[in-house]
Formats: C-alpha cells, sequence, structure tokens
C-alpha cells in the first residue's frame, strides 16, 4: 500500500521509528512529523523516484503536503503514464542541473531576493517563468519551485549551514547553463559544484 512506503520513507528520513504507525491525518510539516526543508525534499525525491510521481513540479501549492493522507491520494491520482489532452505522451526533459553551494559571506537570502534573483536568471537563459509556488519554514528556510514552459527549476535554502540546492530541468531552446551560472552568482554562493546529467 502506498501509505506504508509513505511511512516507511519517513523513518528512513528521520530516524524515527514511531513513524512506522504514524496516523493518515497527521501533519507532514508540523508536529507530530515535522519535517524541515531538507527532510521535506528528501520525502519528495523518495516520491518521484520510487512512485515516479514529482510532487514538486506538479502540485504548485505542495497541497499534498498537508498530511500523510492527502500525500497518499495525491500519488494514488497522478501515478503511471501522463500525456497531453491530445493523447501525445509527454517528453522528459533533456538536462537536468544538480547544483550545490554554500553563502559564505552573509546570511542565505530570504524569499523575495531568492525568487527575483531566479527570474532573471531564468529570463537570462531565455527560459520563461508560467508559475511559482513557495514555503517559508519557521527556521527562515526557503523551498521555491518553478514551472517553466521548459520544464522546472527549485531552489532549497538551509540558513543554519548557508547551504543552497537548486535543481533545473530544461529542454527545448533554454540555455540552462547561463541559467545556472547566474542564479549562482546573484546568490554570491561559493563552493558550487555543478553537476549536468543528459536526460536523453
Amino acid at each position: 500500500m502506498i501509505i506504508d512506503e509513505i511511512r516507511r520513507m519517513l523513518v528512513d528520513i528521520t530516524g524515527r521509528a514511531d513513524l512506522a504507525d504514524v496516523a493518515p491525518d497527521s501533519p507532514l510539516l508540523h508536529d507530530p512529523v515535522g519535517l524541515d526543508s531538507l527532510g521535506g525534499m528528501r520525502l519528495l525525491r523518495a516520491v518521484k523516484d520510487v512512485f515516479g510521481v514529482d510532487v514538486a513540479a506538479e502540485d504548485l501549492n505542495l497541497d499534498s503536503l498537508a498530511s500523510v493522507d492527502s500525500l497518499v491520494r495525491y500519488i494514488a491520482d497522478n501515478r503511471g503514464d501522463r500525456a497531453d489532452e491530445a493523447g501525445v505522451r509527454l517528453h522528459a526533459p533533456t538536462v537536468l542541473y544538480v547544483v550545490d553551494g554554500r553563502r559564505v559571506d552573509g546570511p542565505v537570502p530570504g524569499l523575495p531576493a531568492v525568487e527575483t534573483a531566479a527570474r532573471a536568471a531564468v529570463g537570462a537563459g531565455e527560459g520563461t517563468v508560467i508559475s511559482s509556488s513557495n514555503v517559508v519554514f519557521d527556521n527562515g528556510a526557503v523551498t521555491l519551485v518553478m514551472i517553466l514552459a521548459e520544464s522546472h527549476l527549485s531552489i532549497h535554502t538551509w540558513p543554519e549551514t548557508g547551504r543552497v540546492a537548486i535543481d533545473l530541468f530544461c529542454c527545448g531552446s533554454m540555455n540552462g547553463r547561463a541559467t545556472i551560472d547566474l542564479l549562482a552568482e546573484s546568490l554570491n554562493l561559493s563552493d558550487v559544484s555543478i553537476r549536468e546529467i543528459d536526460r536523453g
């Protein structure tokens, strides 16, 4: 069952054995589960790996993270092959950029600065922002997801360590490397690691 797999994921992510029996109506981002921004990102990656559902890209308001049960329902409703209205199979993004960096010369910027930098960087790469959604956690950490005409961009920040993680899927004529380079520069990141993965 989907809920059993979600519970296993939560135990793996948090190291808390008690979550193996967490109630279906339990909130994910507040007590009793209480995922932080890193835990939330790890859960979304695990869901994508196991179920093939990219919640960060498809659920713009992240309503599916309201509770364990809401995530289970979202996965159940969105599993399987996806097609557009004409019945044509959607194409996977051609390039994935995975970026890790650290802000060492000051605090990690908040949501307004992150979103401004992201929009400017997408524009510089000749991409188009269709919509965006975000979550600001109690500790000031930011998760920003932008749906692009060319796929999507996600940014996660950790104020405690100055860490910033960026994932960009892009296809078509968008210059993903130009977007990533400007974004890293605008956020004043150092120790930047950029992996470029061809998705075919």
